[in-house]
Protein backbone atom coordinates (compact mmCIF):
# COMPACT_ATOMS: atom_id res chain seq x y z
CA UNK A 1 0.00 0.00 0.00
CA UNK A 2 2.96 2.59 1.13
CA UNK A 3 4.50 1.65 -2.59
CA UNK A 4 1.57 2.65 -4.39
CA UNK A 5 0.44 5.41 -2.39
CA UNK A 6 4.37 6.90 -3.46
CA UNK A 7 3.74 5.60 -6.86
CA UNK A 8 0.85 7.77 -6.94
CA UNK A 9 2.45 10.73 -5.53
CA UNK A 10 5.01 10.37 -7.99
CA UNK A 11 2.32 9.66 -10.88
CA UNK A 12 0.52 13.24 -10.29
CA UNK A 13 3.81 14.71 -9.72
CA UNK A 14 4.70 13.36 -13.16
CA UNK A 15 1.48 14.65 -14.55
CA UNK A 16 1.56 18.44 -13.27
CA UNK A 17 5.30 19.00 -14.60
CA UNK A 18 4.31 17.96 -17.80
CA UNK A 19 1.06 20.22 -18.06
CA UNK A 20 2.96 22.81 -16.62
CA UNK A 21 5.63 22.35 -20.03
CA UNK A 22 2.92 21.93 -22.35
CA UNK A 23 1.52 25.10 -20.95
CA UNK A 24 4.03 26.96 -21.46
CA UNK A 25 4.92 25.75 -24.37
CA UNK A 26 1.14 26.86 -26.08
CA UNK A 27 2.04 30.06 -24.42
CA UNK A 28 5.02 30.60 -26.27
CA UNK A 29 3.94 29.64 -29.68
CA UNK A 30 2.41 33.16 -30.29
CA UNK A 31 5.19 34.78 -29.11
CA UNK A 32 7.05 33.23 -31.27
CA UNK A 33 5.17 33.37 -34.18
CA UNK A 34 4.77 37.47 -33.75
CA UNK A 35 9.05 37.26 -33.65
CA UNK A 36 8.74 35.53 -36.53
CA UNK A 37 6.74 37.92 -38.58
CA UNK A 38 7.86 41.33 -37.17
CA UNK A 39 11.52 39.87 -38.50
CA UNK A 40 10.17 39.05 -41.78
CA UNK A 41 8.22 42.84 -42.12
CA UNK A 42 11.59 44.55 -40.60
CA UNK A 43 13.51 43.00 -43.06
CA UNK A 44 16.10 45.87 -44.19
CA UNK A 45 15.11 47.55 -47.68
CA UNK A 46 17.79 48.70 -50.26
CA UNK A 47 19.43 51.96 -49.64
CA UNK A 48 18.96 54.31 -51.89
CA UNK A 49 21.99 56.07 -54.29
CA UNK A 50 23.08 58.24 -56.85
CA UNK A 51 26.39 57.45 -58.07
CA UNK A 52 28.14 59.22 -61.23
CA UNK A 53 29.62 57.27 -63.90
CA UNK A 54 32.41 59.82 -65.48
CA UNK A 55 30.48 59.14 -68.52
CA UNK A 56 27.42 61.51 -69.27
CA UNK A 57 25.24 59.03 -67.02
CA UNK A 58 24.45 58.11 -63.73
CA UNK A 59 23.38 55.08 -61.53
CA UNK A 60 20.46 55.19 -59.12
CA UNK A 61 19.70 52.45 -57.30
CA UNK A 62 15.91 52.43 -55.49
CA UNK A 63 13.92 49.67 -53.88
CA UNK A 64 10.06 49.87 -55.43
CA UNK A 65 8.80 46.95 -54.21
CA UNK A 66 5.60 48.27 -53.28
CA UNK A 67 5.49 49.15 -56.38
CA UNK A 68 4.62 53.34 -56.18
CA UNK A 69 4.71 55.38 -58.84
CA UNK A 70 8.17 56.52 -58.79
CA UNK A 71 9.84 59.12 -61.09
CA UNK A 72 13.67 60.49 -61.47
CA UNK A 73 13.73 64.27 -62.04
CA UNK A 74 16.62 66.10 -63.61
CA UNK A 75 16.98 69.56 -63.33
CA UNK A 76 19.29 72.00 -65.13
CA UNK A 77 19.46 75.78 -66.02
CA UNK A 78 15.55 75.36 -65.09
CA UNK A 79 15.02 72.29 -67.78
CA UNK A 80 13.35 69.11 -66.29
CA UNK A 81 13.77 65.70 -67.44
CA UNK A 82 11.61 63.07 -65.86
CA UNK A 83 12.31 59.01 -65.95
CA UNK A 84 9.51 56.74 -64.48
CA UNK A 85 11.03 53.33 -62.39
CA UNK A 86 9.86 50.30 -62.87
CA UNK A 87 8.53 48.19 -59.97
CA UNK A 88 10.90 45.71 -58.06
CA UNK A 89 14.73 46.63 -56.69
CA UNK A 90 15.74 48.71 -59.68
CA UNK A 91 18.90 49.45 -61.09
CA UNK A 92 18.80 52.10 -64.00
CA UNK A 93 21.21 54.39 -66.02
CA UNK A 94 19.93 57.67 -66.11
CA UNK A 95 21.32 60.03 -69.15
CA UNK A 96 22.77 63.48 -68.45
CA UNK A 97 21.78 65.72 -71.55
CA UNK A 98 22.24 68.92 -70.78
CA UNK A 99 26.36 69.55 -70.98
CA UNK A 100 28.37 70.21 -67.76
CA UNK A 101 27.42 72.40 -64.73
CA UNK A 102 25.22 71.36 -61.90
CA UNK A 103 22.57 69.13 -62.22
CA UNK A 104 20.03 68.79 -59.52
CA UNK A 105 18.48 64.84 -58.71
CA UNK A 106 15.23 64.38 -57.50
CA UNK A 107 13.71 61.15 -56.32
CA UNK A 108 9.90 61.65 -56.08
CA UNK A 109 6.84 59.30 -55.43
CA UNK A 110 3.73 60.24 -56.72
CA UNK A 111 0.52 61.10 -54.55
CA UNK A 112 -2.27 61.41 -56.22
CA UNK A 113 -2.42 62.64 -60.25
CA UNK A 114 0.13 65.02 -61.05
CA UNK A 115 1.34 65.75 -57.46
CA UNK A 116 4.79 64.15 -56.24
CA UNK A 117 6.95 64.29 -52.90
CA UNK A 118 10.36 64.39 -53.16
CA UNK A 119 11.44 61.21 -50.75
CA UNK A 120 15.72 61.70 -52.24
CA UNK A 121 17.66 64.70 -53.51
CA UNK A 122 21.46 65.27 -54.10
CA UNK A 123 23.24 66.98 -56.94
CA UNK A 124 26.01 66.34 -59.36
CA UNK A 125 28.65 68.64 -60.64
CA UNK A 126 29.49 67.18 -63.89
CA UNK A 127 32.47 68.15 -65.75
CA UNK A 128 32.96 65.83 -69.12
CA UNK A 129 35.98 66.80 -71.63
CA UNK A 130 33.43 65.83 -74.50
CA UNK A 131 29.57 66.32 -73.70
CA UNK A 132 28.36 64.33 -76.34
CA UNK A 133 29.86 60.66 -74.76
CA UNK A 134 25.89 60.67 -73.11
CA UNK A 135 25.41 60.00 -76.84
CA UNK A 136 27.53 57.01 -76.81
CA UNK A 137 26.46 54.61 -73.75
CA UNK A 138 23.31 52.63 -72.68
CA UNK A 139 20.89 53.95 -70.49
CA UNK A 140 17.25 54.03 -69.39
CA UNK A 141 15.79 54.69 -73.05
CA UNK A 142 18.79 53.40 -74.82
CA UNK A 143 18.68 50.30 -72.65
CA UNK A 144 21.43 47.63 -74.82
CA UNK A 145 23.53 44.97 -73.28
CA UNK A 146 26.66 43.70 -75.65
CA UNK A 147 24.93 40.00 -75.99
CA UNK A 148 21.52 41.45 -77.34
CA UNK A 149 20.59 40.14 -80.89
CA UNK A 150 19.81 43.99 -82.32
CA UNK A 151 23.91 44.57 -81.15
CA UNK A 152 24.54 41.41 -82.68
CA UNK A 153 22.66 42.18 -85.87
CA UNK A 154 24.57 45.97 -86.12
CA UNK A 155 27.85 44.11 -86.02
CA UNK A 156 26.70 42.20 -89.18
CA UNK A 157 25.26 44.93 -90.71
CA UNK A 158 28.51 47.18 -90.24
CA UNK A 159 31.27 44.29 -90.28
CA UNK A 160 32.47 45.52 -93.86
CA UNK A 161 31.65 48.94 -93.51
CA UNK A 162 34.66 51.59 -93.47
CA UNK A 163 33.22 55.07 -92.87
CA UNK A 164 30.70 55.91 -90.55
CA UNK A 165 28.31 56.97 -92.93
CA UNK A 166 28.39 53.41 -94.12
CA UNK A 167 27.58 52.33 -90.84
CA UNK A 168 24.77 54.94 -90.60
CA UNK A 169 23.24 54.02 -93.97
CA UNK A 170 23.25 50.43 -93.26
CA UNK A 171 21.60 50.02 -90.35
CA UNK A 172 19.17 52.82 -91.47
CA UNK A 173 18.33 50.57 -94.91
CA UNK A 174 17.98 47.69 -92.87
CA UNK A 175 15.62 49.22 -90.33
CA UNK A 176 13.02 50.99 -92.71
CA UNK A 177 12.76 48.14 -95.31
CA UNK A 178 12.47 45.37 -92.33
CA UNK A 179 10.32 47.51 -89.60
CA UNK A 180 6.32 48.66 -89.69
CA UNK A 181 4.71 51.21 -88.19
CA UNK A 182 2.38 49.75 -84.96
CA UNK A 183 -0.37 52.10 -85.26
CA UNK A 184 -2.84 49.87 -82.51
CA UNK A 185 0.16 50.80 -80.35
CA UNK A 186 0.08 54.08 -81.12
CA UNK A 187 -2.86 54.50 -79.59
CA UNK A 188 -2.68 52.71 -76.07
CA UNK A 189 0.66 54.56 -75.38
CA UNK A 190 -1.15 58.30 -75.47
CA UNK A 191 -3.00 56.79 -72.21
CA UNK A 192 0.23 55.74 -70.38
CA UNK A 193 2.56 57.86 -67.98
CA UNK A 194 6.09 57.50 -68.71
CA UNK A 195 6.50 54.73 -71.90
CA UNK A 196 9.94 53.71 -71.89
CA UNK A 197 10.79 51.46 -75.10
CA UNK A 198 12.40 48.18 -75.18
CA UNK A 199 15.42 47.82 -77.54
CA UNK A 200 15.05 44.20 -77.24
CA UNK A 201 11.43 44.17 -77.62
CA UNK A 202 11.15 46.40 -80.90
CA UNK A 203 14.03 44.68 -82.71
CA UNK A 204 11.98 41.19 -82.01
CA UNK A 205 8.55 42.39 -83.03
CA UNK A 206 10.10 44.55 -85.75
CA UNK A 207 7.13 47.03 -85.16
CA UNK A 208 6.84 49.71 -83.18
CA UNK A 209 5.97 53.49 -82.57
CA UNK A 210 8.46 56.43 -83.31
CA UNK A 211 10.24 56.68 -80.16
CA UNK A 212 10.42 52.56 -79.93
CA UNK A 213 12.03 53.06 -83.63
CA UNK A 214 14.56 56.10 -82.90
CA UNK A 215 15.84 54.36 -79.53
CA UNK A 216 16.43 50.96 -81.40
CA UNK A 217 18.59 53.07 -84.46
CA UNK A 218 20.42 55.05 -81.28
CA UNK A 219 20.95 51.62 -79.71
CA UNK A 220 22.30 49.57 -83.09
CA UNK A 221 24.71 52.92 -83.72
CA UNK A 222 26.02 53.51 -80.48
CA UNK A 223 27.04 49.41 -80.06
CA UNK A 224 29.07 50.25 -83.28
CA UNK A 225 30.95 53.70 -82.11
CA UNK A 226 28.42 56.19 -83.41
CA UNK A 227 27.29 58.67 -81.54
CA UNK A 228 23.32 59.04 -81.52
CA UNK A 229 20.80 61.21 -79.78
CA UNK A 230 16.96 60.51 -79.40
CA UNK A 231 15.23 63.21 -79.84
CA UNK A 232 11.51 64.13 -79.35
CA UNK A 233 9.62 67.37 -81.08
CA UNK A 234 7.46 68.34 -83.79
CA UNK A 235 7.37 68.48 -87.82
CA UNK A 236 5.11 69.71 -90.28
CA UNK A 237 4.47 66.61 -91.70
CA UNK A 238 3.65 65.12 -88.30
CA UNK A 239 0.53 66.57 -86.11
CA UNK A 240 1.31 65.28 -82.88
CA UNK A 241 4.51 65.02 -80.76
CA UNK A 242 7.18 62.62 -82.56
CA UNK A 243 10.60 60.81 -82.12
CA UNK A 244 13.61 61.15 -84.36
CA UNK A 245 17.45 60.37 -84.47
CA UNK A 246 20.79 63.13 -84.87
CA UNK A 247 23.18 60.92 -85.81
CA UNK A 248 26.87 62.53 -85.79
CA UNK A 249 29.14 61.44 -88.77
CA UNK A 250 32.92 61.85 -86.99
CA UNK A 251 34.79 61.04 -90.30
CA UNK A 252 32.56 64.62 -91.82
CA UNK A 253 32.28 66.25 -88.31
CA UNK A 254 28.63 66.69 -89.33
CA UNK A 255 25.38 66.07 -87.25
CA UNK A 256 22.58 64.52 -89.64
CA UNK A 257 18.75 64.66 -88.68
CA UNK A 258 17.42 61.01 -89.52
CA UNK A 259 13.35 60.00 -89.13
CA UNK A 260 13.67 56.20 -89.63
CA UNK A 261 9.97 56.02 -88.31
CA UNK A 262 9.13 58.26 -91.04
CA UNK A 263 11.14 56.99 -93.69
CA UNK A 264 9.35 53.25 -92.72
CA UNK A 265 6.02 54.57 -93.37
CA UNK A 266 7.10 56.21 -97.04
CA UNK A 267 8.72 53.19 -98.06
CA UNK A 268 5.81 50.83 -97.57
CA UNK A 269 3.59 53.13 -99.09
CA UNK A 270 5.61 53.68 -102.33
CA UNK A 271 7.28 56.88 -101.49
CA UNK A 272 10.45 58.62 -102.52
CA UNK A 273 12.57 59.74 -99.37
CA UNK A 274 15.82 60.39 -98.09
CA UNK A 275 17.89 59.57 -95.23
CA UNK A 276 19.57 62.65 -94.36
CA UNK A 277 16.16 65.21 -93.73
CA UNK A 278 16.65 69.10 -93.74
CA UNK A 279 17.15 70.25 -90.29
CA UNK A 280 15.00 73.31 -89.91
CA UNK A 281 12.12 70.93 -90.79
CA UNK A 282 12.20 69.62 -87.24
CA UNK A 283 11.79 71.52 -83.87
CA UNK A 284 13.43 69.56 -80.95
CA UNK A 285 11.46 69.47 -77.62
CA UNK A 286 14.02 67.86 -76.03
CA UNK A 287 17.30 65.26 -76.43
CA UNK A 288 16.33 62.44 -74.13
CA UNK A 289 19.41 60.74 -74.37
Amino acid sequence: MTFVQKGSDCMEKWKWKWLMAAALVLLLMPVMGVHTIMAAEEKEKTETSVTDNGNGTFDVVYDNTEGAGIVVMVSKDEVDYKYFLSEGIVTEVIPLTLGNGEYKIRICKNITGNKYSVIYSTTLEIEMEDETIVFTNPNIIVDYETKEKAVKKAGTLCKSCKTDIKKITAVYKYLVENYTYDYAKVESVRSMIGYIPSVSKTYADKMGICYDIASLYAAMLRSQGITAKVVTGYTPAISTLHAWNEVYDEDKDKWYVIDVTSDIVYYQAGVSYKMKKDAEDYSAVKYYH
